[in-house]
């Protein structure tokens, strides 16, 4: 009775982070229905208001989030209301310019994303393996983007995943550490790099588009396949489809090759190397991910983008999408409760 938005969703987060998933589901949603309620208070906090908005985002509530911002914009700060009103664009299909986007602070790379995907057929393909031979489907598109991609080596068979890779996303710490070592040839060929913000301009030959953090989604931060999908939707492809990306529901989350090389290399990344034992992924480190990133966030944002008819999905991704988010709770726990 004396928690608030915050105490509700601290309580959640560990709960998850236990493997107590439908209690910490309980927990998240008394959390969502604060922040709402805590929103409408008479001199609300800017925080306290842009937790509100994430919670209506999450439930599309889009027309609240539209009065919320005509009676309290000035509260927010230019970049949280640039996050918003662009994710306000998104759902409702009418995203007017990727140059409104608040991003990368270089133009030539901004105009260099804008090339590759505005009007362009735009194939976002995860770390781990797509569910069937889509290798030639991937290949035909007019923009391959990997998830992590760090050579062709690192995939499983080219049916699967394909020949082509024009962008990879790849988490800032990697991109540092992509600097301290020679790159692979077929890395070398990329047209562009995805990361979080970041001062680097290039690695290599190769230039960086910095996204910056996004604060649109419920209290955490935007996974790499959630935020390359948000900031790409913004460029206007002509059509969008994934593969590969499975929503925290297994406990492979990369490819074999990849998950071996982590096993082995993790450190070259400035990841530890304690999470793969003899090719497989533990379940206590898959439980760890969620200390931080809140899954299901990133799940019911994926999923509205996903209902607002934005992209397309491979059918395993569309299975998962087609959940409600409380079965994808109960999804969660069968695969990683008790651990």
């Amino acid at each position: 009775s004396t928690f608030d938005a915050t105490g509700w969703y601290q309580l959640s987060r560990g709960l998850f982070s236990l493997g107590y998933f439908r209690a910490a589901w309980i927990a998240r949603e008394n959390s969502l229905d604060l922040s709402i309620l805590e929103a409408t208070v008479n001199d609300v906090s800017g925080n306290s208001l842009m937790r509100g908005i994430q919670a209506h985002l999450e439930k599309s509530n889009i027309s609240h989030v539209g009065k919320i911002l005509l009676e309290n914009s000035q509260r927010l700060s230019t970049k949280s209301l640039s996050h918003v009103e662009s994710a306000v664009s998104l759902f409702e299909k009418n995203y007017q310019s990727p140059f409104t986007v608040h991003g990368c602070e270089y133009e030539s790379t901004r105009e260099l994303l804008t090339s590759l995907i505005a009007n362009k057929s735009v194939a976002i393909v995860g770390p781990s393996v797509p569910y069937a031979d889509y290798g030639t489907e991937i290949d035909e598109f007019d923009t391959v983007i990997r998830i992590k991609f760090i050579g062709r080596e690192m995939l499983d068979d080219r049916n699967f995943h394909g020949s082509r890779t024009d962008i990879s996303f790849v988490g800032v710490i990697s991109a540092v550490k992509l600097q301290e070592f020679d790159l692979r040839d077929e890395f070398k060929r990329l047209k562009l790099i995805l990361s979080n913000t970041t001062p680097i301009k290039t690695i290599g030959s190769i230039p960086v588009y910095g996204i910056d953090d996004d604060d649109i989604i419920y209290r955490t931060p935007t996974t790499s396949g959630i935020r390359t999908l948000n900031e790409i939707l913004k460029f206007s492809p002509s059509n969008l489809k994934i593969y590969g990306l499975d929503f925290y529901t297994t406990l492979m989350p990369y490819s074999k090759q990849m998950t071996e090389f982590y096993e082995t290399s993790s450190w070259r990344f400035g990841h530890v190397n304690d999470f793969v034992t003899n090719g497989v992924y533990l379940k206590f480190a898959r439980s760890r991910d969620f200390s931080e990133h809140d899954p299901v966030s990133n799940f019911c944002f994926a999923q509205n983008l996903y209902k607002a008819g934005l992209f397309e999905i491979e059918p395993y991704g569309k299975s998962i999408l087609e959940l409600t988010p409380y079965q994808y709770v109960e999804r969660l726990e069968k695969m990683l409760g008790d651990w």
